[in-house]
């Protein structure tokens, strides 16, 4: 979501995105001191849901894997009915926006 926000987008007072559902694998310890790399990737994007995956690696060590990963929901909800709500077509175009940076194709 940091990506959204820093990019300056003015969000609407009438709706809201919701994190309803969130989990973490942890797969091996991560020992003190290290640095760690977080991978975030949208995994669908539906009519009103986002749905992600995160892996976290330590930076030395990446090529053995991920540490741990985690997976969360995010709903597009209106304020007012508290209710799942389409994306807008203005919301759409900014994520589409907001995320090509990072986007990643994998082969």
């Amino acid at each position: 979501m940091q990506m959204l926000y820093v990019s300056g987008q003015k969000f609407s007072e009438d709706y809201s995105s919701v994190v309803v559902s969130t989990s973490c694998d942890f797969i091996k310890p991560v020992m003190y001191p290290a640095r760690i790399r977080v991978r975030n990737k949208i995994v669908r994007l539906g009519r009103s849901s986002l749905e992600a995956e995160a892996d976290l690696f330590v930076v030395d060590e990446s090529q053995s894997g991920p540490y741990a990963r985690g997976k969360w929901v995010l709903v597009y909800t209106s304020n007012q009915s508290n209710k799942a709500v389409p994306w807008s077509e203005d919301m759409l175009r900014f994520m589409a926006t907001a995320i090509a940076p990072y986007r990643v194709i994998e082969e």
